[in-house]
């Protein structure tokens, strides 16, 4: 399916480039819906000006006006127009995704970061970081992924009515991260649908003061608090009954150091973290204990990402 180009004698020239977004974790134990972290793991897409709106690298039935990628650009695409600003037009784009769908590394918030960076750029960049964030979080409906998407490193965000807001918050470089994907994926109505309605005072309280003093204590380098402060109790105990084998690899990966270990976002995956500049070695992904489980688990040692999503021409790659 395509959508026909608005013809104008006045939009920018713009070369073939490549648009590369990180992979997001949310949550971070406490930080229920508001806290945040770019990942070194990537989607990229290569866009080339066309006639016409073309999406390749994914199954068909994922190419069409649906896709997260294609709604996103539109949406910049007609804030763009209404600004009275030279109409960017479409083109050709190719994904390459080594994000997974479904596990809660924020696959979705990357296809829309994606779309509305690649709009921005074929007009010429005319809307600033904060407006695609304002965009792209209307899209996803909350802005805890794709604030770490655009702004890159660990953010804290949150929605007021129409309007979102986002900090960049300190981060140690002592602490490491190590993403434990599964075999399988949690749906996210699903894990939405398995949260009480209604919180008792002592556990808001629980995680609402963990999740202040953690984002303090990441930027602060206090592994031991950080430590202390990733449990929660807002959505992990509802959540981690989706994902097989979390008590047990919670106990082995403790068992090997690790700070901490957190659903991410709304699962399927484990985020670990590290202290890398503690007493004990961190392990290398490959040599984690994740052997003898009901599913089949992968771990990726993944570098913080920072800044936000690259623009390349492709020439150039």
């Amino acid at each position: 399916m395509s959508q026909q180009l608005v013809e104008t004698t006045d939009r920018p020239q713009v070369e073939p480039f490549r648009v590369t977004v990180p992979a997001t974790s949310a949550n971070l134990g406490p930080g229920f819906d508001c806290l945040g972290i770019a990942l070194g793991l990537y989607n990229r897409f290569d866009c080339t000006p066309a006639q016409n709106f073309e999406i390749t690298g994914v199954e068909r039935t994922y190419a069409g006006p649906d896709n997260l990628f294609w709604r996103a650009f539109n949406a910049t695409r007609e804030v763009i127009i209404e600004r009275g600003l030279p109409d960017p037009g479409q083109l050709q784009v190719k994904f390459d995704a080594e994000i997974p769908n479904g596990r809660g590394l924020g696959s979705s918030a990357a296809l829309f970061v994606g779309g509305a960076t690649a709009a921005n750029h074929m007009a010429g960049n005319p809307l600033t970081p904060q407006e695609l964030f304002e965009i792209c979080a209307t899209l996803e409906g909350h802005p805890d992924n794709v604030a770490p998407a655009l702004f890159g490193g660990m953010t804290a965000s949150f929605r007021e009515g129409t309007d979102v807001y986002a900090y960049q918050l300190d981060l140690d470089r002592r602490f490491f991260f190590t993403a434990l994907i599964p075999d399988f994926t949690v749906i996210p109505d699903q894990s939405r649908a398995v949260l009480p309605e209604r919180l008792p005072i002592p556990d808001a309280v629980y995680s609402l003061s963990r999740a202040v003093v953690l984002s303090h204590a990441f930027g602060a380098g206090d592994a031991e608090v950080v430590s202390a402060a990733l449990s929660d109790r807002i959505h992990e105990p509802y959540r981690g009954r989706l994902i097989s084998d979390l008590a047990e690899i919670r106990a082995r990966i403790l068992g090997q150091g690790a700070l901490g270990v957190t659903i991410s976002g709304s699962g399927s995956t484990l985020l670990v973290v590290w202290d890398a500049a503690g007493e004990r070695e961190v392990p290398e992904a490959k040599d984690l204990p994740l052997d003898g489980l009901t599913a089949t688990w992968t771990a990726k040692d993944l570098p913080v990402h920072m800044g936000g999503p690259f623009v390349d021409p492709l020439g150039d790659l």
